[in-house]
């Protein structure tokens, strides 16, 4: 087997391993028993594996549409650790991008934990005390 074919498999396993994993949460097994943090490893989840899948993907498709460099191309180790390297950086993207694209599919795919996640968060929301220093003012009165 190649380095490419190596690195195709695995890359097809990670996946494999982050569908099931997504399989799991989903049909209520997972390591929380708390359904509110649950839901949370469930949406961490579901937002790596969207993000990755999406982002490696672009990357393949965009790495497609340029031809080979006439003078510096790597030969067979730059094809077989480009796809090492675009991992990498599916996974950097994915870490700052991916969770606003893949919020509204998470609400789609999973609507009963995005219902329990947004009034959980709404709760918190109207119970944070405020970092405004002059919002005491309005309840204090002259004599």
């Amino acid at each position: 087997m190649d380095a490419i074919s190596a690195l195709k498999t695995s890359s097809t396993a990670r996946l494999t391993g982050a569908g099931q994993q997504l399989a799991g949460l989903r049909s209520g097994g997972g390591a929380a028993s708390d359904p509110v943090a649950k839901s949370r490893e469930l949406q961490a989840t579901f937002g790596e594996f969207v993000g990755e899948t999406f982002f490696a993907h672009m990357l393949k498709a965009s790495r497609q549409t340029v031809g080979e460099p006439a003078y510096f191309h790597g030969g067979r180790a730059e094809e077989a650790f480009q796809g090492q390297l675009d991992q990498q950086l599916a996974q950097v993207m994915t870490a700052r991008e991916g969770a606003g694209f893949a919020q509204q599919m998470f609400e789609q795919q999973f609507p009963e934990h995005a219902e329990l996640l947004k009034q959980v968060d709404a709760a918190q929301a109207n119970t944070a005390p405020s970092d405004d220093p002059l919002e005491g003012l309005s309840q204090l009165r002259r004599r």
